[in-house]
């Protein structure tokens, strides 16, 4: 089954280690997700952005925006004109 060859590439690509049933499980709920998104673009037709060069669920207007200079005034830190975010990433042992 070619939907089952893709789930296990999925699987390997996330580095999942699934048990049997972990698996039967989470292959039937992908079924279920793929099944709604198909039935969701029957209901809203997807239109080709070359055709009408926006999205078809809202209208792309542009709006007035704040400045470089003006974000990194409102930021609680800033270096060489970036903003500074504290780091969300852990170090680990294993890649």
């Amino acid at each position: 089954m070619e939907s089952h060859v893709d789930f296990e590439k999925l699987v390997r690509l996330a580095r999942l280690s699934l048990s049997a049933d972990e698996e039967a499980s989470l292959c039937e709920d992908l079924k279920q997700m793929a099944a709604f998104a198909s039935a969701v673009t029957s209901v809203i037709p997807i239109q080709d952005e070359t055709e009408s060069g926006s999205c078809p669920l809202r209208e792309d207007r542009p709006s007035a925006c704040l400045s470089a200079e003006e974000v990194l005034a409102l930021s609680p830190a800033g270096q060489g004109g970036f903003i500074s975010v504290p780091s969300v990433m852990e170090e680990s042992d294993h890649d």
